[in-house]
């Protein structure tokens, strides 16, 4: 009843087996392709600097990974903004926000992959609404 699963001179079995090892093989290549060589490319020598109008204080590389997370949420880019400057300085608005960009107070420079927080641009704490 079952004569074709077992190993017989067709070798079915053991090119299922066989036909599994490549799709698991493939697999796992184009992951290590997909995550290691291409996001790395894409992703790759993002800085963020904090300025103080012209005089860089503190300059950090960002990973790749670490790259991918926050620009693809708004969420995770102003709180991985926010915990770099918060050493330096209280950002008195949200980071994301239109006011920011126009400001400058937040600027990316996506050709030559930095994001600079200027210091100067950053409302004081008296200008700030409270809720």
């Amino acid at each position: 009843m079952f004569e074709w699963f077992q190993l017989n001179s067709d070798g079915f079995l053991l090119n299922m087996i066989y036909d599994i090892f490549k799709f698991i093989l493939g697999y796992f290549i184009a992951q290590w392709l997909y995550q290691g060589v291409y996001k790395g490319y894409i992703y790759k020598d993002w800085t963020i600097e904090l300025r103080d109008n012209d005089e860089i204080m503190v300059t950090r590389q960002i990973t790749p990974i670490w790259v991918e997370r926050i620009f693809r949420d708004d969420y995770e880019f102003s709180i991985y903004v926010k915990s770099f400057a918060s050493p330096y300085f209280f950002i008195g608005m949200d980071i994301t926000s239109d006011k920011a960009k126009t400001l400058e107070l937040l600027v990316i420079d996506k050709e030559n992959r930095r994001i600079f927080i200027d210091r100067t641009k950053n409302p004081e704490k008296s200008n700030l609404t409270t809720i």
